[in-house]
């Protein structure tokens, strides 16, 4: 069995803009999809965060943490593929 595992960090700015700020080593768009689908930074009428959401499709777990960090909120995603 393989395992790979890819990380990202996405954050919401003052203006409400959902900003991917890092990424290893790369996420093709389906995945970049489906973080911003799975995270609750675009989700409408949520005043709260998610602190942690996972969830699985094709073989792949998604890990999604959220916190706030400096008043803006922030997903620290893994995901793992096996």
């Amino acid at each position: 069995m393989c395992v790979c595992m890819f990380e990202c960090s996405v954050e919401k700015d003052t203006h409400g803009d959902v900003l991917w700020t890092w990424v290893y080593p790369s996420f093709s768009a389906d995945l970049r999809q489906s973080v911003m689908r799975n995270c609750c930074l675009t989700w409408d009428g949520i005043s709260s965060i998610v602190p942690f959401v996972y969830t699985q499709s094709c073989k792949q777990w998604l890990y999604l943490q959220t916190e706030a960090t400096d008043k803006l909120p922030r997903v620290c995603c893994l995901l793992v593929q096996y």
